[in-house]
C-alpha cells in the first residue's frame, strides 16, 4: 500500500504538468509569445526613458525603434495570417512613431495581447492556408505563427544585448 501511494504521488505531478504542455501548434506559438512577451516588456520597463534613443551604431534601430518595429510586425504577422488590425492601428506607419516610454510599453503591451489572440484563433484547417510575406519563400498561416515566435526572439535577444551594453542586466538575470 505504502508503494502504491509513493506511486501515485510521484506520478501526479507528471500528469499535471503533461496537461499544460501545449497540444497544437497555435496553443505553442502562443505559449511562445507569452514567454517573449514577459521578457521584452521586463527589459523595456528596466530600461530608463533616457536611453530609449541610444543606438550602438548609426543606421541601427535605437531600444525605442527596435520596441516600436516589434509592435508593428506583432500586428503586421496577425494580419498577413488574416486577422484585420484594431482600429486606428496601421502596421505600416507604426514603425514611425516614437512616442515617449510609456507610450511604447503600451503599444508593445497591446501589440503581444493581438499577437496572441491572432496565434490562438486560426483554426487547425486553416493552417496550410497560403500568406503572402514581402520576402522570399512559400508561407502558410502555421509557418507565420513560426516567423511571429522566431521575430520576438531575434528582438529580444537585440534588446538584451542593447541593455547589457548600457550596463543594465536583464531583470530575470540580475541574480546570476
Amino acid at each position: 500500500m505504502k508503494q502504491l501511494i509513493t506511486g501515485l504521488l510521484a506520478i501526479i505531478p507528471m500528469l499535471l504538468m503533461a496537461q499544460s504542455l501545449p497540444k497544437t501548434i497555435q496553443e505553442a506559438a502562443v505559449g511562445s509569445l507569452m514567454y517573449t512577451e514577459d521578457r521584452i516588456i521586463q527589459l523595456a520597463e528596466a530600461i530608463p526613458e533616457d536611453i530609449y534613443d541610444w543606438r550602438p551604431a548609426e543606421g541601427v534601430r535605437s531600444v525605442g525603434e527596435s520596441l516600436m518595429h516589434l509592435a508593428a510586425a506583432n500586428y503586421y504577422i496577425a494580419m498577413i495570417a488574416g486577422h484585420t488590425p484594431p482600429e486606428g492601428i496601421d502596421p505600416m506607419s507604426l514603425e514611425k512613431t516614437l512616442p515617449k516610454k510609456a507610450d511604447i510599453l503600451a503599444a508593445i503591451k497591446a501589440s503581444y495581447i493581438y499577437a496572441r489572440e491572432a496565434a490562438g484563433v486560426i483554426s487547425k484547417k486553416h493552417l496550410s492556408d497560403k500568406v503572402d510575406f514581402p520576402f522570399p519563400g512559400d508561407y502558410n498561416k502555421m509557418s507565420a505563427l513560426m516567423v511571429a515566435t522566431g521575430h520576438c526572439e531575434e528582438h529580444l535577444g537585440q534588446l538584451i544585448a542593447y541593455a547589457r551594453m548600457n550596463g543594465i542586466a536583464p531583470p530575470w538575470s540580475e541574480s546570476e
